[in-house]
């Protein structure tokens, strides 16, 4: 019998080469060798980065593990033929119909694609195109000029001394420049350069409005006192760019803030300003935590303290709301009523993110009325859904049901039903669409009446919606489509895995995208929703680009990865199973290539929670896969690769995902070629604290990965989590464990679902690994689940990155490190490939002498 064995920390950092704690070579992998992996992934996932006017062109983006630098250019009535192939580019657009710019290194190129034409523009800083309608582009070189082109590329201005450009919703261009000690603004519109502004003071920056047609200027003036020290005191200007108006006040006496913001108050001559000055963190000798602090990041962080203004163009005013505070003003779709509320007021931390109390502000009056709490639907954070004429708004206060506030009488009514997401007004703000599990709904703001939208149905989600979104923390959106145009509808059915495009328009349905089991993504369109670019992909075949138009079939104009003949012979087989309550679960089975029914193969259990919408995703090879687990490696090399659905209930998140696992395992009994014997299962973060807990329950697996996942839930319920910037019992009331109580009210129940509690009970060698800067999952969990695995003489190895996050990032040494080693751990225990010299320091050490195991005796 072998000597007991000593556990070895492994803390992961580049040393010499002599020693254990080295970063891996991958040449020096036996599992990796045999699989053909390098650190320069095969594979490649794609990306739709841009397409012309008329949707004749399309660029595609190919993203390889660590670089995207490729762009490829199509005809859409050619087929696997680009007409450019793009390298060293960062980013492309197109002009109008056949013109492109690309842009990447310090240079930018402009391409007739039709002409098969280009012309080279070298030692850049930026090019900028005109929004509006993609006529003009400008290009800012490294020497101070700038020059703008239309979109032939004629050179139309040139300007020298340049500091800044910035392209405009409207139409062209700002110009900033300095010539000496003179700063101006110029607006470049069509043939035109309209000066908008000039001093001889600094301009410490300049803003544009959301709609782009309002610019705000900060200038500082310099002056003397009797001391003869230079004093600088702040001027802001607002300037309308259609009609020339503008205002200016003198702010003196706010010499302290050091950004400003803008937002044009409904659609009047008034705009909301806000100055903002950062009150820094005092906490060099010691901070001070409150039991009442509802914004405990103010104590290390500090906080941005504001002050409001209405400026109002017409008459040359500018009114203060406030003094420097938190509170909050928000400018809408209204023109009388201001939105305020304190963004972390009465927050306890249940929640991510609180719950805020919002009151309408009269701009007449000053009086405040108040409309009530709002929560989050469709995001954690709070919503507010206000209609493009500003009559209404729509928040929840429960988190599940709607209410809306007209703001014409302030009448409250509720919307009864539970299964709505995403409100979407239309133009006319007559009604409010919504997507639902039944179809798109769509309430009738006059009648309160909600219908189901003819020829929809199933899981049905609005493609065509406009967002004009607050730039806050929270959701403050104006969300509109316009129903007297085609609408796009994406529509799911879950029970068969499918998914389906259609364009409704005055109900009827045109069919975009047959019913299809592929994922489908970076669906574009034109202006009239008549033609299509889309890609489409699957576990077995690479990413696909189609066109489509009119009433066509869809067209195949580029197939990837054109070299990867494996992808095909991939077999996936859907599972369904039940939990112990009798909720129907699916797990996504993967069988291993060449698959041979008369041999018996390892399986790898990965853990998560919902895993089917990966189900779809062509596999890609080597370090660009997930963290510590490359799927289509270990089916290349003779896996079998299982990803159950887990659910949580009463019983605790552990004690549930450990039923749910189980019962996924049963549902593959049947299956003569899984070698049961041999059962690995693998997670990280939320699946790290899965795995961990299944290590201390279950006698069904040979070994274990656990990867920056909790050890002891206890202690992270009472943890503060600076990632998330909150106490963590968030995580556990509210958050991903769905634990049904707090702890105060049922401690049992956590300690139940405790690993490090049952830390005495894992039966099978487990590698633990965590990065030391991972602010998500403290890292200390892994090493406190390594010291309780140490003390009960259990086989571990841990690796602790020294600057590693949470997900070890990509292209990091980290993260090749660890994607090797479960590669190898896995062969180890899975495989017998032995012979591993960093895991046989665990499972080959025979230091002790043998009598010794009398006394202590063996664990496994």
């Amino acid at each position: 019998m072998k000597a007991i064995k000593h556990l070895i920390m492994l803390f992961v950092f580049i040393l010499s080469p002599l020693l254990n704690g080295q970063i891996k070579n991958s040449q020096n992998s036996p599992a990796l060798n045999s699989a053909g992996i390098s650190p320069s992934a095969e594979q490649y996932k794609v990306s739709i980065a841009g397409q012309s006017e008329d949707m004749e062109w399309v660029a595609v983006r190919k993203w390889y593990y660590k670089n995207s630098h490729t762009t490829l250019v199509f005809n859409r009535n050619s087929v696997q033929k680009p007409v450019l192939t793009l390298t060293k580019i960062s980013s492309v657009e197109f002009l109008g119909k056949n013109i492109l710019l690309a842009a990447g290194e310090g240079k930018a190129w402009l391409y007739d694609v039709t002409m098969k034409t280009k012309k080279e523009y070298p030692d850049i800083l930026q090019v900028a195109v005109s929004e509006s309608r993609n006529t003009m582009f400008a290009v800012f070189y490294k020497d101070g000029v700038s020059e703008i082109f239309d979109k032939n590329g004629n050179s139309k201005h040139k300007f020298s001394e340049v500091v800044s450009i910035q392209a405009l919703k409207e139409k062209g261009f700002l110009i900033r420049q300095k010539n000496r000690s003179i700063s101006t603004i110029n607006w470049v519109k069509d043939s035109e350069v309209i000066p908008l502004f000039s001093t001889s003071a600094s301009i410490a920056h300049f803003k544009v409005s959301d709609e782009g047609n309002v610019i705000m200027i900060n200038e500082t003036v310099s002056h003397h006192n009797n001391e003869v020290k230079q004093i600088g005191t702040k001027k802001i200007h607002v300037i309308e760019l259609n009609t020339g108006k503008s205002v200016g006040f003198d702010l003196s006496h706010e010499n302290d803030f050091n950004d400003f913001t803008m937002s044009r108050i409904g659609s009047s001559k008034s705009f909301l300003v806000s100055l903002q000055k950062k009150q820094e963190a005092n906490n060099q000798l010691l901070e001070i935590w409150y039991s009442n602090e509802s914004n405990i990041k103010s104590v290390y962080q500090g906080k941005t303290l504001k002050k409001f203004f209405v400026v109002d163009l017409n008459n040359q005013t500018a009114e203060q709301l406030n003094d420097y505070s938190e509170d909050m003003f928000i400018a809408f779709t209204n023109n009388r009523y201001l939105l305020k509320y304190h963004p972390h007021r009465g927050q306890d931390y249940v929640f991510w993110k609180p719950t805020v109390n919002i009151n309408l502000y009269d701009l007449g009056s000053s009086k405040e009325t108040s409309l009530g709490d709002f929560a989050g639907v469709d995001y954690k954070a709070p919503q507010v859904i206000y209609s493009p004429d500003g009559q209404f708004i729509l928040g929840s206060e429960d988190r599940k049901k709607w209410k809306l506030w007209n703001l014409e009488n302030l009448m409250k009514t509720k919307i009864a039903a539970e299964d709505l997401k995403v409100p979407v007004f239309t133009e006319d703000s007559r009604s409010v669409y919504f997507n639902s599990r039944n179809g798109i709904r769509i309430f009738d703001l006059a009648s309160s009446n909600l219908t189901r939208m003819q020829g929809t149905e199933g899981e049905a989600s609005l493609v065509t919606i406009d967002i004009n979104r607050q730039f806050n923390e929270y959701h403050f959106a104006c969300q509109t489509v316009n129903p007297e145009k085609p609408l796009l509808i994406k529509t799911v059915d879950p029970k068969n895995s499918l998914v389906s495009y259609d364009v409704m328009m005055h109900g009827r349905k045109k069919s975009i995208i047959l019913k299809t089991k592929d994922k489908i993504s970076d669906v574009s369109y034109n202006s009239s929703v008549s033609r299509f670019f889309f890609l489409a992909e699957n576990f077995n075949k690479p990413p696909e680009l189609y066109s489509q138009q009119n009433k066509e079939n869809a067209r195949l104009i580029y197939s990837s990865n054109s070299s990867d003949t494996t992808a095909s012979q991939f077999k996936q087989e859907i599972v369904s199973y039940s939990n112990s309550v009798g909720r129907l679960l699916k797990g996504t089975l993967y069988y291993p290539l060449n698959y041979d029914a008369s041999k018996k193969y390892p399986l790898v259990v990965k853990v998560y929670q919902n895993q089917r919408a990966h189900a779809k995703e062509y596999l890609i090879k080597g370090y660009a896969s997930y963290v510590a687990y490359d799927k289509r490696s270990l089916i290349e090399r003779g896996y079998f690769v299982y990803e159950p659905d887990i659910v949580f209930g009463k019983k605790g998140t552990g004690v549930e995902a450990l039923d749910c696992v189980n019962h996924a395992l049963d549902a593959l009994r049947n299956i003569r070629s899984i070698d049961f014997k041999k059962l690995g299962l693998i997670g990280h973060s939320h699946g790290g604290y899965i795995t961990n807990f299944i290590a201390t329950q279950s006698d069904r697996f040979a070994t274990y990965i656990s990867g920056a996942g909790n050890s002891d839930i206890i202690r992270s319920y009472f943890s503060y989590n600076r990632n998330f910037h909150t106490p963590f019992y968030m995580q556990f009331e509210s958050g991903q464990y769905e634990m049904p109580v707090p702890f105060s009210a049922d401690k049992e129940l956590y300690i139940k679902n405790n690993p490090i509690y049952y830390v005495d009970q894992v039966s099978a060698p487990i590698l633990l690994w965590a990065g030391k800067k991972d602010e998500n999952i403290f890292w200390e969990q892994a090493q406190e689940f390594y010291i309780g695995l140490k003390r009960n003489h259990k086989d571990a190895v841990a690796l602790f990155y020294t600057k590693g996050d949470h997900s070890l990032s990509m292209s990091t040494e980290e993260k090749e490190d660890v994607h090797q080693r479960s590669a190898e751990w896995l062969d180890y225990f899975l495989k017998d490939v032995k012979n591993v010299e960093w895991i046989d320091r665990q499972m080959k050490d025979e230091s002790l002498p043998t009598e010794n195991l009398q006394e202590v005796g063996r664990s496994r």
